[in-house]
C-alpha cells in the first residue's frame, strides 16, 4: 500500500467471481509479508504449506500471480538454487528507526550500489535508505514478472513452496521482466512468520551484524 493511507479499506477476490471484505492482522516488514482475515468467508479451502526444507535442485515450481495485471496466471519452471541470500535496501532493521513497522524499500533506478534486484513494490517518491538486509530465499526459473510479487510458488501436488518476491534483472530499469532469475521466499519462513503474527501481532527475527576491518 506504499503508506499511502493509515486505514485502508481491503477487498479480496477469488477465482471464480466473490469478494470479501479483510482486515489486517498484522504485517513484517522484513520479508515483506502481511497476515489479512477474511469477514463472513465460507467454503474457502486453505493451501497446504510443503516443507521447504526438503526441496532439492530440479523440483518442480509453478509461479501464479497476476503479472502486468493479467490475473490467474501460471508460469512454470524448477527450482534452479536453493539456500540463496539476496541483499536489499531496507529501512526495517529493528535498531534503525523507533518508529513501529517501517517500510522496506525498494532500489531505485539508476541508484548506485545497488545489486540487480527488482521488487514489485512502490518505488516512486520514497524515501531512500543506505541500510540493507539479506534474505533467505529459492531462486526458480519459472517466469516471474511485476504482478507477481506476493503469489504462490507451489510444487507439482500444489502446495505452497514459497511466496514470490523478487526478480534478477540484467538492466538497471524496473519496466525490465523475468530473465529466469526468480526469487521466492521459502515456505517455512512464510508459515512461521504468519504463525507469529496470528499469535503475538508480529514476527521475530534474528539478527547478526558483523565489521571486518583490514
Amino acid at each position: 500500500l506504499g503508506g499511502a493511507v493509515a486505514d485502508p479499506t481491503i477487498r479480496v477476490t477469488t477465482s471464480d467471481g466473490r469478494i470479501f471484505s479483510a482486515t489486517v492482522v498484522g504485517t513484517d516488514p522484513i520479508y515483506d509479508l502481511a497476515v489479512i482475515k477474511l469477514e463472513d468467508a465460507t467454503d474457502l479451502t486453505p493451501i497446504d504449506f510443503a516443507d521447504s526444507s526438503k526441496l532439492n535442485v530440479g523440483d518442480t515450481a509453478v509461479a501464479l500471480g497476476a503479472p502486468l495485471g493479467l490475473s490467474n496466471s501460471v508460469t512454470t519452471g524448477i527450482v534452479s538454487a536453493l539456500n540463496r541470500s539476496i541483499q536489499i535496501a531496507s529501512s526495517a532493521l529493528p535498531d534503525s528507526s523507533g518508529e513501529d513497522a517501517p517500510q522496506e524499500q525498494a532500489p531505485e533506478e539508476g541508484q548506485q550500489g545497488q545489486g540487480p534486484f527488482q521488487f514489485d513494490l512502490p518505488g516512486n517518491g520514497q524515501q531512500q535508505t543506505s541500510d540493507s538486509i539479506s534474505i533467505a530465499v529459492i531462486q526458480t526459473d519459472a517466469a516471474i514478472n511485476h504482478g507477481n510479487s506476493g503469489g504462490a510458488l507451489v510444487d507439482s501436488e500444489g502446495k505452497l513452496i514459497g511466496i514470490n518476491v523478487a526478480i534478477a534483472s540484467s538492466g538497471s530499469s524496473e519496466e525490465s521482466g523475468s530473465i529466469g532469475l526468480g526469487f521466492s521466499i521459502p515456505s517455512n519462513i512464510a508459515k512461521r512468520v504468519s504463525e507469529e503474527i496470528i499469535s503475538d501481532g508480529s514476527a521475530s527475527h534474528g539478527l547478526l551484524v558483523a565489521s571486518v576491518q583490514y
